[in-house]
């Protein structure tokens, strides 16, 4: 895995393909997982938001984890109510991350 020192302005400004996160003053690659990984997550979605419907469920949602210093990527979040913002500066309900058979 590659890594680029970046400051979080640089890196929010910037567009990755594919997209990666940002810790501690790092930009570092994200596994993006396979197909087993894309069906685990559609099915998450899916059935929050049937069954969950006063429930907002982003995927792939960038979130601050920790301000100025990381920003994450969890594969599905949960929230209450519509944060109304690009990227979320403070911590969904629930954040869910799909792990692979490549993932550390």
């Amino acid at each position: 895995m590659s890594t680029v020192q970046a400051s979080l302005e640089e890196y929010l400004n910037t567009s990755y393909s594919p997209d990666r996160e940002y810790v501690d003053g790092v930009v570092v690659e994200r596994h993006v997982g396979e197909r087993p990984h894309s069906l685990v997550q559609r099915n998450i979605v899916v059935y929050l938001q049937t069954h969950c419907p006063h429930l907002f469920v982003w995927p792939e949602q960038r979130v601050r984890t920790v301000p100025g210093q990381r920003s994450r990527i969890p594969d599905v979040c949960v929230t209450l109510q519509d944060p109304q913002t690009d990227i979320f500066e403070t911590a969904p309900f629930l954040a869910i991350e799909i792990l692979s058979r490549r993932d550390e």
